[in-house]
């Protein structure tokens, strides 16, 4: 019991993961700087989806497998007021939405059983 509340305590404080009530998540890492610089991530599995994430520097990358599509949350190392944003998933450059220093990414399900890969990365 007790490596379940521990494990609890980090996923939710200092690797800031929150699922949402409306069905998406959030990652807001309060790790020290030399985690962002050394990069980390995890896989996080949850109601039939996997969500596989890294962090490094200014960006995030991962693969997403579920049924329905995800709206992922995202608050980076530094503000992103005024930066370019780059997204892809699959390969393809998406718009991403911006709020309140929050990069909103919708992936979509996978196809075939085929997980969706995405990056989202910022730029000076």
């Amino acid at each position: 019991m007790a490596d379940s509340v521990w494990k609890r305590i980090v996923q939710r404080f200092l690797m800031g993961v929150e699922y949402r009530l409306d069905g998406g998540l959030a990652l807001a890492p309060t790790v020290p700087d030399g985690w962002w610089r050394a990069g980390f991530g995890q896989t996080l599995t949850w109601r039939g989806r996997t969500l596989n994430y890294r962090f490094q520097g200014d960006g995030i990358s991962g693969s997403y497998a579920g049924d329905e599509s995800l709206v992922l949350h995202v608050r980076p190392h530094r503000d992103v007021a005024g930066e370019t944003r780059q997204v892809y998933i699959d390969g393809v450059d998406v718009a991403v939405k911006l709020s309140e220093g929050w990069l909103e990414l919708t992936l979509p399900p996978a196809k075939d059983g085929k997980a969706v890969i995405f990056t989202a990365t910022l730029k000076l």
